[in-house]
C-alpha cells in the first residue's frame, strides 16, 4: 500500500466517523429540545407532601392547587405578566423559553448543512447550545427565589431557597440534566467543526472520492503534445 493510498483510506475513514458522530449529535440536540419544551410547559418543578395542608404542584408559569373539601387539583396557566408569580419567577419563565427558543433555532439550523461550510454551522449551533444551557442554567438558579411568594409559600409555607413543607418534582430534575446536556452537546458541536476545520483540501481528490472510489492525484495530467 503506497502513502497516497494510505492518506485517501485514513481521510474516508475520518470523514465517515465524523459524520457518523455528527448523526448522532444531530439526534441528542432533537431529544434535548423535547426536554426542554417538556420542562417548560409542566408544571411539576416543586410539588406537595404529605406535610401540606392542601395537594397541589406548580411549574414556570402554572399551577395546580387542590384547596377546598374534595381536594380536587385544578390547574390554571396565567400569564407570566400577571398574578402573584413575582418578578424572580417571570424572569425565570422567560429565561426557560429563550433556552428552549434557542435550541429549536439550533434544529433549524441544521438545514444550513445543505447550503453553508459545515464547520461554521457547527460552530453556530455550539453557540446557540452554549446560550441555551447559560439560560437553563439561570432558571435553575433564580427558580427558588421565588418560593416565597403567592400560592407556593401559603401551600408550603416556604421561604427564598427553602420549600418548606414542599419538595421537588421530576421537572425541576429534569432541568438540571438538560443543563448538562446542552453543554455537552456545545462541546461536542465545536470538536465537530475543529475536525471539519483539519480536513484535507477536497481539491486533492477526485470528484468521486465521496463514493469512496476515488485516488488522490499524486501526478499532473498528461499532456498530449
Amino acid at each position: 500500500m503506497t502513502t497516497s493510498d494510505a492518506a485517501l483510506i485514513y481521510h474516508t475513514n475520518y470523514i465517515r466517523n465524523s459524520r457518523a458522530v455528527g448523526v448522532l449529535w444531530g439526534i441528542f440536540t432533537i431529544c434535548y429540545a423535547i426536554i426542554a419544551v417538556v420542562v417548560l410547559i409542566q408544571p411539576y418543578w416543586i410539588g406537595d407532601t404529605v406535610n401540606t395542608p392542601a395537594a397541589g404542584h406548580f411549574g414556570l408559569y402554572s399551577r395546580c392547587l387542590g384547596y377546598g373539601i374534595s381536594g380536587e387539583v385544578e390547574c390554571s396557566s396565567d400569564s407570566i405578566f400577571t398574578g402573584d408569580r413575582g418578578t424572580w419567577w417571570i424572569a425565570a419563565t422567560v429565561c426557560a423559553g429563550l433556552s428552549t427558543l434557542l435550541i429549536l433555532t439550533s434544529i433549524c439550523c441544521m438545514l444550513l448543512f445543505f447550503f453553508v461550510n459545515t464547520a461554521r454551522v457547527y460552530k453556530i449551533c455550539a453557540w446557540q447550545q452554549v446560550i441555551a444551557a447559560i439560560s437553563l442554567l439561570v432558571t435553575i438558579l433564580i427558580y427558588p427565589v421565588g418560593w416565597d411568594t403567592g400560592d407556593v409559600k401559603t401551600l408550603c409555607a416556604s421561604g427564598s431557597y427553602d420549600l418548606g413543607t414542599c419538595e421537588i418534582r421530576w421537572a425541576y430534575i429534569l432541568a438540571i440534566i438538560g443543563v448538562f446536556d446542552a453543554g455537552i452537546l456545545a462541546i461536542l458541536a465545536f470538536i465537530l467543526a475543529s475536525r471539519q476545520d483539519k480536513l484535507l483540501p477536497e481539491h486533492l481528490y477526485h470528484p468521486e472520492m465521496h463514493g469512496h472510489k476515488g485516488k488522490i492525484r499524486n501526478n499532473p495530467p498528461h499532456i498530449q503534445q
